[in-house]
């Protein structure tokens, strides 16, 4: 098999740091120098890469091993971000938490079926999918509070508007009577109820000879 060709300034660097690392050193002489090492990251900079991985770590911790060696925290953060995406980007924090959630809860039960699958005794057997089981339920439940707060966050809570106490309204004063300057129709319910009145008054008057 032929040996790649390099360019001619890749093999002329290489070569001249292979024969720098060769050449014994020479008493008195400088040491070489390594490469400096990275500059510390800030808190800001943690902070950032906790944010952005941690959905990532908790699923290659959860189901990482499953996949072979060659999957790694940014495999599964490439899957996850596609998965958001797909989902809907999350508006909020909140949001992409349950997301976040969903996904680690269904690779979660992934694996519990897995080893259900694979394990020998009946016991560890009945376990496995029992577990697996509730783990369906919680995520079905989480389902249902994602649709809950993807509903609610585009609404603002409104007050209800407080109803009159019965027999006090706008229209009335005490003792059920119309308020000053209100008018009241024979067709409302306090007209029809003051067109009774008048005509029982009416019907208990003697008759005139």
């Amino acid at each position: 098999m032929a040996a790649r060709e390099l360019p001619d300034a890749d093999y002329a660097r290489i070569t001249d740091r292979g024969v720098q690392e060769a050449r014994p050193q020479q008493p008195g002489a400088a040491p070489r120098l390594a490469d400096p090492p990275p500059a510390p990251l800030t808190a800001a900079q943690k902070a950032e890469h906790l944010q952005s991985l941690s959905g990532a770590a908790f699923l290659f911790g959860a189901a990482g091993n499953l996949y072979g060696p060659g999957m790694d925290i940014p495999s599964f953060k490439s899957y996850l971000d596609a998965f958001l995406k797909d989902a809907g980007p999350p508006t909020d924090p909140v949001e992409r938490m349950l997301l976040e959630q969903l996904a680690l809860a269904h690779h979660s039960i992934g694996r519990l079926h897995v080893r259900a699958g694979t394990a020998e005794g009946l016991e560890a057997v009945t376990a496995c999918h029992a577990a697996a089981a509730r783990l369906q339920a919680e995520f079905r439940r989480s389902a249902l509070a994602l649709q809950a707060y993807r509903e609610g966050a585009g609404k603002q809570a409104t007050p209800e508007p407080r109803r009159p106490a019965r027999g006090k309204g706008p229209g009335r004063g005490r003792n059920g009577a119309a308020a000053k300057g209100v008018k009241i129709h024979s067709d409302s319910e306090m007209g029809s109820k003051q067109n009774r009145v008048r005509e029982h008054l009416h019907d208990c008057e003697p008759a005139l000879s």
